[in-house]
C-alpha cells in the first residue's frame, strides 16, 4: 500500500485503504461494495493515456477535452501515420505548456510539422527599369515547449520549409514600351497544408507585348511547391526571373531568378524564406529517442 500511495502522488506513509475512490480508480474496479484486491493493483499506473491528432494542437487543452482530470500523469501518443500540422506560420503545430502536476510524456510515431512559408509574388513592372523580386516568407515552427516533458520521437519533427523568392522583373523600351514580370516563388513544404505559391502579379500597361510570369506552385505534405516561370517577350528579348522553389522540411526556400535580355542582368530575384524551427524550448525536453528532427532546435 506504500507503493500505491506513491503511485497516487501521496506520501508513502499516508493513511489509505482499498476502498478509497482513488485506489479503486487506479485499480480499474467499480465503486464501494464491489470486491477489490491487491492483485487488481498489480502493474497499474496512475496516468491518463490518449492519442493525439489535429492541427494547431495544444497538448494540455487536448488532454482535458479527452477526459483528463488535470492531476494525473499524461501520456499522449501520436500514432503513425498521423501528422500534427499548423494552419499558420504564426502558430506551432504542437504547443506544450501549462500545468501537468504529475508530468507529461509524448510518444511521436507520426509527423509534427510546421506550416510551410508562402512564396514571394512575381515582381510587378510598370515602368522601364530593373526591379528586384520580393522575398519568400519563412516557415512556421513544429514544436514549442515551455514545461518539462519527456518526448520519445520515433517519427519526425520538422520545421516548415521556407517559401521561394519571387522572380525579378524588368521593363524595356524599344520602339514603344513593353514589360515582363518575374514568376512567383513556390510555397514551402508543410504539414497537411504547405505554403501557397506566389502569384503572377500585375505587370502594368504597355503598348506592346507585356507578359506576366506564372504563379508558383503550392507546398503540401508530400513536397514543396515549384517556382513559376518568368514572363518573356519575343525570343528572349526581355525576360523576368523565374520564381524560386519552396523549401522542403527544415529547409529554406530558393531565391528567385534574375532578369535577362532587355536591360540585361542585374535585376535580382528575391531571397528565399528561412525554415521554421523544429523545436523551440529544447531545454525543457528529455529525449529518450531523438528520431528525425529537421530544422533549427533551440
Amino acid at each position: 500500500m506504500s507503493e500505491v500511495n506513491v503511485e497516487l502522488g501521496l506520501s508513502s506513509t499516508a493513511l489509505i485503504s482499498l476502498n478509497d475512490a482513488a485506489v479503486r480508480t487506479l485499480a480499474g474496479v467499480g465503486g464501494a461494495g464491489t470486491i477489490i484486491s491487491m492483485q487488481d493493483l498489480q502493474g497499474k499506473a496512475n496516468q491518463f493515456a490518449f492519442t493525439l491528432s489535429g492541427s494547431d494542437v495544444n497538448l494540455r487543452t487536448a488532454a482535458l477535452a479527452a477526459g483528463w482530470n488535470g492531476t494525473t500523469k499524461v501520456v499522449a501518443t501520436i500514432p503513425a501515420p498521423t501528422t500534427i500540422s499548423s494552419s499558420t506560420t504564426a502558430t506551432a503545430a504542437l504547443t506544450i505548456n501549462g500545468a501537468f502536476p504529475a508530468g507529461v510524456d509524448l510518444i511521436n510515431n507520426g509527423v509534427i510539422a510546421g506550416r510551410g512559408g508562402n512564396g514571394g509574388a512575381g515582381r510587378s513592372v510598370s515602368a522601364p527599369g530593373l526591379f528586384p523580386g520580393p522575398v519568400g516568407f519563412s516557415g512556421g515552427a513544429a514544436l514549442v515547449v515551455s514545461v518539462p516533458v519527456v518526448i520519445t520521437n520515433n517519427g519526425t519533427v520538422a520545421g516548415g520549409g521556407g517559401g521561394g523568392g519571387g522572380g525579378a522583373g524588368q521593363g524595356y523600351t524599344n520602339r514603344g514600351a513593353f514589360t515582363a514580370a518575374g514568376g512567383g516563388g513556390g510555397g514551402g513544404r508543410g504539414g497537411s497544408t504547405g505554403g501557397t505559391g506566389g502569384t503572377a502579379t500585375p505587370y502594368g500597361t504597355a503598348p506592346q507585348g507585356s507578359r506576366p510570369g506564372s504563379a508558383g506552385g503550392p507546398g503540401s505534405l508530400p513536397a514543396a511547391g515549384g517556382g513559376g516561370a518568368g514572363g518573356t517577350y519575343g525570343s528572349g528579348q526581355v525576360s523576368g526571373g523565374a520564381g524560386g522553389a519552396g523549401g522542403g522540411y527544415g529547409s529554406g526556400g530558393s531565391g528567385g531568378g534574375n532578369t535577362s535580355g532587355g536591360f540585361g542582368g542585374g535585376g535580382t530575384g528575391g531571397a528565399g524564406g528561412t525554415t521554421g524551427a523544429a523545436v523551440n524550448g529544447n531545454s525543457f525536453i528529455t529525449w529518450p529517442n531523438f528520431g528525425t528532427r529537421t530544422g533549427p532546435i533551440s
